[in-house]
């Protein structure tokens, strides 16, 4: 089960245009801070926080299309 949802969230990640993809990928794969994001990308803070922020609204636009991710994404809510 685990390694299914693994690999339909991974799939989703790629449904993100790069630049949002990097975003998301920098800040919860790698831990960094938006600030450190925009030094890495060259990219402006304003930037980073909008790619961030559309980023997570479009993936849990795409995890609700899914039955079984929406249940896993409702039981991993804090």
């Amino acid at each position: 089960q685990r390694s299914r949802i693994r690999a339909q969230v991974a799939a989703l990640y790629q449904k993100l245009s790069p630049e949002r993809r990097t975003v998301v990928v920098l800040q919860v794969v790698h831990g960094y801070s938006l600030p450190e994001i925009a030094a890495l990308t060259d990219t402006g803070l304003e930037t980073v926080r909008s790619r961030f922020k559309m980023a997570r609204k479009q993936l849990r636009r795409l995890v609700a299309t899914d039955p079984a991710l929406r249940e896993w994404a409702r039981r991993e809510e804090p």
